[in-house]
C-alpha cells in the first residue's frame, strides 16, 4: 500500500524508529532556579541540581549603572535545556531592578541578546 507516495512499511520503520527515539529521550528541564552572587565588583548568576553548578554567567561591574557579561558556560551533560537563556534573562531581570545596563561580550549573551528584542531595554 502507497500512502502519498511513501510505502507503508516506509511509514511503519519511520513511526518504529520515531519510538525509540522519543523513548530515549530525557526529560527537558523546563526551569531551574537562578541564583545570583556578587561582591560588589564581579558576581556571577549560577544553576544548582543537587548541589552541583550545572550553568554560570560571569559579570563584570563597570559602575554603578552597567555590567559586563563576559562568560557563561553550561556543563555538557545539561547543554541545548535553556539553562543558558535562562542566567542572560536573569542577568536581564536582575539589570532592570537595578536600573543598570547590560554589556553582553559573551559570544553567546550577545546571541541571545540579538535573538531577543525584548531584551533590549537593558542593552548598553
Amino acid at each position: 500500500m502507497r500512502i502519498g507516495g511513501l510505502s507503508s512499511q516506509i511509514i511503519v520503520l519511520f513511526l518504529q524508529c520515531g519510538q525509540k527515539l522519543i523513548s530515549g529521550l530525557q526529560p527537558l528541564i523546563a526551569y531551574m532556579q537562578v541564583q545570583n552572587k556578587n561582591d560588589g565588583k564581579r558576581g556571577a548568576f549560577f544553576i544548582e541540581d543537587n548541589g552541583k553548578e550545572v550553568a554560570l554567567m560571569h559579570y563584570i561591574f563597570s559602575g554603578p549603572e552597567k555590567f559586563i557579561i563576559d562568560h557563561t558556560e553550561v556543563d555538557e551533560a545539561y547543554e541545548g535545556k535553556g539553562l543558558g537563556k535562562q542566567l542572560v534573562r536573569a542577568g536581564v531581570e536582575y539589570a532592570r531592578e537595578h536600573k543598570m545596563k547590560i554589556l553582553p561580550y559573551c559570544p553567546f549573551a550577545k546571541k541571545i541578546f540579538e535573538l531577543t528584542p525584548e531584551f533590549g531595554d537593558v542593552l548598553f
